[in-house]
């Protein structure tokens, strides 16, 4: 006779995925920073006022590689907030892209609210 003993054990999630995407996307963006700053402070990046990224200049593949992925994780961290906080992702875009203009450093190249490039 073979007796089959289970045990029960509970499970308590200790993050939702949108939670772990989110934590995975900062990590990935946090990772790429030194080259998006490298890039930035070089002049070949600024910053849109979208809060997104784009070339000033001829980008190297590596370096479009970069952009790529960081507005990649940029858009998807914003769709993620905006269905956090129920709120257009525009909505978030433009806050973030104040905070940039108001943090970034001297001679990083930003986008106006009126879309005119300044470099800072």
């Amino acid at each position: 006779m073979c007796v089959l003993v289970l045990t029960s054990t509970i499970v308590i999630p200790t993050a939702t995925y949108a939670e772990e995407t989110e934590a995975s996307l900062i990590r990935s963006m946090e990772a790429r920073l030194p080259s998006l700053m490298e890039l930035k402070l070089a002049g070949k990046v600024g910053e849109t006022n979208l809060a997104l990224v784009e070339a000033r200049t001829e980008l190297a593949r590596n370096e479009r590689k970069v952009l790529s992925a960081e507005n990649r994780d940029r858009n998807m961290h914003y769709a993620l907030i905006a269905s956090r906080i129920n709120v257009s992702v525009k909505a978030v875009q433009l806050k973030r892209a104040q905070q940039i203009r108001e943090n970034s450093p001297k001679g990083i190249w930003i986008q106006s609210k009126s879309g005119e490039w300044i470099q800072k």
